[in-house]
């Protein structure tokens, strides 16, 4: 393959999604109102603050789902939604790893600079090799996939 011709678009959900059905949510109030109490029983009031405004944020995440993106990738680097860009030379190397969606694969990106936060990206099983290739042709390495503690969090608390 020549690195000056290729160019590969698909579409994908911006991220994993866990669908959450009323137990989800009843059960993160019920803890949270535990959190709380021992809070002010405590008699830290600036953590039962924090408690609250957590909760907040988590329902309305928890309830909110992801928008379908598109992806491309040519010479440039990395394109998702036409908005951000990442070059080749940005990134250290990359990992995979399976999707709760069959037909999809998880691709994290991890860059040079650290200060950058690693981005993942769903990627169609049948592109997969294709895209893997121009990264070997960018010398850009792939790494074992590291399954990180937020990593088995957010699968355990499905978010």
């Amino acid at each position: 393959m020549n690195n000056e011709e290729y160019e590969i678009e698909w579409e994908a959900l911006e991220y994993e999604y866990y669908p959450k059905n009323i137990l989800w949510f009843w059960s993160s109030i019920f803890i949270a109102i535990i959190i709380l109490i021992i809070a002010i029983w405590q008699k830290n009031f600036l953590f039962a603050i924090f408690i609250i405004i957590a909760e907040v944020l988590i329902l309305i995440w928890g309830n909110h789902t992801p928008r379908i993106l598109k992806f491309k990738i040519n010479k440039d680097g990395i394109y998702i939604d036409q908005y951000t860009l990442y070059n080749f030379e940005e990134i250290s190397n990359f990992s995979t790893t399976s999707s709760l969606m069959d037909e999809l694969t998880i691709i994290k990106l991890n860059f040079k600079n650290k200060l950058k936060f690693n981005t993942t990206i769903l990627v169609p099983n049948n592109i997969l090799e294709e895209i893997k290739n121009i990264f070997y042709e960018k010398n850009i390495p792939e790494i074992e996939y590291e399954e990180h503690f937020i990593d088995s969090l957010q699968k355990i608390l499905k978010f």
